[in-house]
């Protein structure tokens, strides 16, 4: 999967708008000495998610597939992965 991060934060800002919100409230802590005890209970708070059903599967229009030629390398339906 590839995309840019802005267009991953629109789709989750529409998508989980909570959990937007929620690291929007501690962004200011990024790249500081509080960035880490922040995100420890940030994360503690999230609620589990699955990233393909409640944001991607709810958003086909900002989704493109591509054939790609052999990469050498598949993870699908690994078990390790």
């Amino acid at each position: 999967m590839v995309g840019s991060v802005n267009a991953f934060l629109k789709i989750i800002e529409r998508t989980l708008p909570g959990l937007y919100r929620l690291f929007l409230k501690i962004k200011s802590t990024f790249g500081t000495a509080a960035e880490a005890t922040t995100l420890i209970h940030a994360y503690s708070l999230i609620p589990p998610s699955n990233f393909s059903e409640q944001v991607l599967e709810r958003s086909p229009g900002d989704l493109l597939v591509m054939q790609m030629p052999p990469v050498g390398w598949c993870d699908l339906g690994e078990p390790k992965a």
